[in-house]
């Protein structure tokens, strides 16, 4: 698909109402910070877990304090697939999230897909790595035989 013609992020104008909550995802632990439209912080958390306790966490000490006038706009890193849990939950709760690509070097959010293209793009992705395997195991078949039978050859 040519640049002109993909489908343009959803964009999020902020207002100076608005508090931002950015948070870093790692693997296993994340952190967050809220911070006013004018760059002051409200709230920081150097650490909490990806599960329900620490998004309870989170919510409790960054999220609440952060909303003023209306709920913060959170930001997400787009790491791996380590954001999706948060995002989901976080979006359950009713916050607005956006996503953004790290590596993009603009601010641009990302397309969040919507749940059956999100598993169609989880199950492509594994039908390629499963052929990838398949295809290494036979080239690492054909080269045993070749050690083996030499003269066996096509």
């Amino acid at each position: 698909m040519s640049r002109k013609n993909r489908p343009k992020a959803n964009l999020v104008v902020l207002d100076h109402r608005n508090n931002i909550v950015g948070i870093d995802i790692g693997k296993r632990k994340h952190a967050a910070t809220a911070i006013t439209s004018n760059g002051a912080v409200v709230a920081s958390l150097s650490m909490f877990e990806n599960n329900k306790e620490g998004i309870d966490l989170l919510e409790r000490e960054v999220l609440v304090p952060a909303t003023g006038r209306s709920k913060p706009l959170i930001a997400l890193e787009a790491t791996g697939m380590y954001w999706c849990a948060l995002h989901d939950e976080l979006s359950r709760r009713g916050y607005d999230c956006v996503v953004l690509n790290p590596m993009a070097g603009d601010a641009q959010s990302t397309i969040v897909p919507n749940e059956p293209m999100y598993e169609l793009r989880l199950l492509v992705r594994h039908r390629c790595r499963l052929i990838r395997s398949q295809n290494t195991i036979l080239l690492y078949a054909i080269s045993l035989l070749d050690r083996v039978f030499p003269r066996l050859g096509p």
